[in-house]
Parts: structure tokens; sequence; C-alpha cells
């Protein structure tokens, strides 16, 4: 026969068998509760975006970040084009500079052969003024101008051969050889004496 004692730990056990069980129903309940809920949320999902409203929203969201890439693309096409354009530009500036490096000294010797004008004839000086205007004017048609020398020695444009004491300190007294710049780059200095 069982004692009090053992029936009341039989009773205590039956107890919390039943106290477990019941936290597991409600555990499941829990859970298909859940469960229901991430369905229902789901099935309106779909039921909106099946309908006419939630497909066209749908398809407007697709074509606004269409449109974005799109304009983004083109925006980096342009500056893409833009940036070659430049390149292209500075290269066909500057590709020629060999030559007209060349042609620059031919017109020196113009400059130094006229120099001795007086001992030549008249018709000999035209000619060779005319040919020296004409190479002039091909130079500057090609972005070649000639560097100031009136005035102040400055270092980028003039490269000093001699100095002579003056009153005026960093003046440009005279020109040995002209300088040049094609667009804004210096392709010769001018060779000058500079008052110190």
């Amino acid at each position: 026969e069982m004692s009090k004692k053992d029936k009341k730990q039989e009773k205590n056990q039956e107890e919390k068998v039943e106290d477990i069980q019941t936290e597991q129903e409600v555990e499941s309940a829990d859970e298909a509760a859940k469960s229901e809920k991430v369905i229902d949320f789901a099935e309106q999902k779909a039921k909106h975006e099946e309908s006419p409203e939630g497909k066209i929203e749908s398809l407007q969201k697709e074509v606004d970040e269409l449109k974005q890439t799109v304009q983004r693309t083109q925006a980096d096409f342009i500056n893409y084009k833009r940036r070659t354009e430049e390149e292209k530009s500075k290269i066909t500036a500057f590709a020629n500079e060999t030559l007209l490096l060349q042609l620059i000294g031919m017109l020196d010797d113009f400059d130094r052969a006229l120099d001795h004008k007086e001992d030549a004839g008249q018709s000999f000086v035209d000619g060779v003024i005319l040919i020296r205007k004409q190479l002039a004017d091909l130079l500057e048609k090609n972005s070649v101008v000639e560097i100031a020398t009136d005035g102040e020695f400055d270092p980028n444009f003039h490269y000093a051969v001699m100095q002579e004491a003056a009153e005026e300190p960093n003046k440009i007294l005279e020109v040995f050889q002209k300088g040049y710049l094609l667009k804004d780059k210096v392709i010769r200095p001018a060779m000058v004496k500079v008052s110190n």
C-alpha cells in the first residue's frame, strides 16, 4: 500500500507533467498563431501584387529604377566624351610641336638675313620680307605666338644668357633669340640679356 507521502509525490509528478504539457500546448499555439500571421501577410502581399494596382506599382518602381540607371549611364558617357575630346584636342595641338620648332628656326634665319638687307638688292629684300610674313602667318594660324620681351624678366618665359648692371634690376635689355608659345605652353623661351 502506498503511503501518503508516496501518493503526494505521485500527485506532484502528475501535476508537473500536466504543467509541462500545458506549456507545450501554449508554445504550439503561439507558433501556430505566428505561422498564421506570416501566411496571412504573404497572402495579402501576393494578392496586392496580383491586383492591377499592385502590378502597376511594382512595374512603376522598375521603370523608375531603369530611368535612374539610364540617366547615370548617360551622364557617365557625356563625361567620358568630354574628357576624350579634351585629350584629343591637346594631342592635336601639341603633335606638331617639332615641326613648328623647325619653322621657328627658319623664321630666325630670315630675321638674320634681313639684318643684312643693306648688302642686297631691294627685290631680294622684298622677297625675303614676303616669305617671312607667310611663315609668321602660318605659325600664328597654328596657335604659335611670340613671347613678349618688353618689360620685366620672367623665368617662365625668358632664358637669361647675359646680365648687365643697370639702374632698374630685372629688366630685359636685349633679345638674342625670340621665344614662342604654342597655345599656353612655352615651346621655346626667349634668350635675353637681363639687368641686375
